[in-house]
C-alpha cells in the first residue's frame, strides 16, 4: 500500500523546488564573495578616519581675572568681536519657568570673533591638538547685578585650519526680565591672553510695550567656497526655542555693497497697523544720519512680533563703517528708535565675504587685566610677579564685595585698581 503525503512535505524535509532554490542562492552568494574578495597581492584600500568634531563643553569656572574683566566693562584686545542681541518679547514665556520666571523674555545672541590672532595663538600653544576657546557672556542689570550668564568652552580640533579663514561664530541666548542691561562678552584663550572683550547695551521691553529691535540683514548672496565662519551652537540654545530665522542667526556686522539694494528685516512690536519703519545710516565715527530710500517688500507676524522687510537703496553712499538704525511712530505718536546694527559698506568686487576677513588683527595691546600669571618670557611683554600678586589680591577683594551683594563697590574697586595700573608712575608692563 502506498503512503500518500498530500500536498505538503514531511516535517524537516524540503521539497525539491525549495532545495534547488536554496542551492542556487548559496551559489550566487559564493560567486559574489569570490568576485569581491581582494587580490592577495593588492594593498588594502586606505581607511579615512572621520574628521574630529568641534565639541562644546560647559566651562567649569572662570579665572578670577577673567570674571573681573567681564565685570569691569573693558573693551578691546587682540580678538575683534561683533555682537548681536535681539529680545523676542512676542514669544510666550519660557517653558517650565514657573511663577518666578513667567515674565522672562528670550534674548537671541550671536557672537562673531575674528580668527587671525586666535588661530596663531592656539597653533602655538596646542599645535595640531584640540584647543579650547572660552565664550563668556554676562548680563548685568542697571544695579550692576548679574542677571544672566552663559559660560561655555568650544574645543576646536585643528584651530589653525578652522579659525584661520575668518573666525568663530557662536550663537545661543539668555532669558531675562524686562529692563536695561549691559551685555559683557569675552571670547578667547585665557592662558595665552589672546582675548577679545565687548560691552553692548541691551533693553528688554516689558509686555505690551511698543518697540523696534535691531535691523537684521535679510538678503545675502551665498558665500563662495568654504563656509566663512566656524559656526557653533550653544548647549542651551535648544531650551530657549529660538525662532527658525535665528538658526543660524543673521550676521552681527554685515558687509553690504555700495550702489546696491540689500534687504533688511526690522523686528517690531506694537506698531500702528501698516506702519513701515524708516532706515538711516550714521557714520561710526560720528556725523549726520543719512536717510535711505526704502520700500517694504514683505511683512510677517509671528506671535506678537512683526518682521518687516525693507529694501534699502545705498546709492551715493561712500564706502566705510556705519551704523544702521530704524525708526517709526509709535501708537502714542512718539518716535521709536531701534538699537544700531554695525554695517560695513564696501565697493563692488570686494573679495572679503565677512568683516573678519578684512580686519582680523585686533588691538595690539591687551586690556589691562589680561595677566598670564607666569614668569616673564624673554622677548614678550608679561606681567611682573609683584603685579600679578597685587592684581589677584585686588580682584579677590572686589569679588568679595560682589559676593556680599555690594555690586557698586565691587565695580568701583576693580575700576580704581585698573586705572592705577595703567596711569600710575610705574604702569603695568603690557605687550
Amino acid at each position: 500500500m502506498s503512503r500518500g503525503h498530500g500536498s505538503g512535505s514531511a516535517p524537516g524535509v524540503a521539497s525539491r523546488p525549495a532545495a534547488l532554490c536554496a542551492a542556487g542562492l548559496l551559489f550566487a552568494i559564493a560567486s559574489l564573495a569570490a568576485a569581491q574578495a581582494p587580490d592577495p597581492g593588492e594593498a588594502p584600500p586606505p581607511v579615512t578616519a572621520p574628521a574630529p568634531a568641534v565639541r562644546v563643553l560647559r566651562t567649569g569656572g572662570l579665572r578670577i581675572e577673567t570674571a573681573a574683566l567681564l565685570l569691569s566693562g573693558q573693551q578691546g584686545g587682540p580678538v575683534p568681536l561683533a555682537v548681536l542681541a535681539v529680545p523676542l518679547p512676542g514669544v510666550p514665556s519660557l517653558p517650565g519657568a514657573g511663577a518666578r520666571g513667567g515674565d522672562r523674555v528670550r534674548v537671541a545672541v550671536a557672537i562673531e570673533a575674528a580668527g587671525a590672532a586666535l588661530s596663531a595663538a592656539l597653533a602655538e600653544v596646542a599645535g595640531e591638538a584640540p584647543a579650547p576657546v572660552d565664550v563668556a557672556l554676562y548680563a548685568l542689570d542697571a544695579r550692576g547685578a548679574l542677571a544672566g550668564s552663559l559660560l561655555e568652552t568650544v574645543e576646536i580640533p585643528r584651530p589653525a585650519d578652522e579659525l584661520a579663514r575668518t573666525g568663530l561664530r557662536f550663537w545661543g541666548g539668555l532669558s531675562l526680565r524686562p529692563g536695561e542691561y549691559s551685555l559683557r562678552v569675552l571670547v578667547g584663550h585665557a592662558a595665552s591672553r589672546t582675548l577679545g572683550l565687548k560691552s553692548v547695551p541691551l533693553s528688554v521691553p516689558a509686555a505690551g510695550a511698543s518697540t523696534l529691535e535691531t535691523p537684521l540683514l535679510a538678503s545675502a548672496a551665498p558665500a563662495a567656497g568654504p563656509p566663512p565662519w566656524l559656526t557653533v551652537e550653544s548647549l542651551d540654545a535648544g531650551k530657549l526655542d529660538l525662532p527658525a530665522w535665528w538658526r543660524p542667526p543673521p550676521p552681527a556686522r554685515p558687509l553690504v555693497t555700495a550702489e546696491s539694494e540689500p534687504t533688511f528685516t526690522v523686528p517690531a512690536l506694537g506698531l500702528p497697523a501698516g506702519t513701515a519703519p524708516r532706515l538711516a545710516l550714521r557714520p561710526s565715527g560720528g556725523g549726520a544720519e543719512i536717510e535711505l530710500p526704502a520700500r517694504e517688500t514683505a511683512r510677517r507676524t509671528e506671535g506678537r512680533i512683526e518682521r518687516i522687510d525693507l529694501a534699502a537703496a545705498l546709492h551715493g553712499i561712500a564706502p566705510g563703517a556705519y551704523e544702521l538704525l530704524a525708526s517709526a511712530r509709535g501708537p502714542d505718536g512718539a518716535t521709536l528708535a531701534s538699537p544700531p546694527l554695525p554695517v560695513d559698506v564696501v565697493v563692488a568686487g570686494e573679495p572679503a565675504r565677512v568683516w573678519a576677513e578684512r580686519e582680523g588683527g585686533g588691538n595690539a595691546a591687551a586690556p589691562a587685566a589680561l595677566a598670564s600669571g607666569g614668569a616673564e618670557e624673554p622677548g614678550r611683554g608679561r606681567w611682573r610677579r609683584s603685579e600679578v600678586a597685587a592684581l589677584r589680591a585686588s580682584y579677590r577683594r572686589a569679588l568679595g564685595l560682589l559676593a556680599a551683594g555690594d555690586f557698586t563697590a565691587a565695580r568701583k574697586a576693580v575700576s580704581a585698581f585698573e586705572a592705577s595700573l595703567l596711569s600710575g608712575e610705574n604702569p603695568a608692563n603690557l605687550d
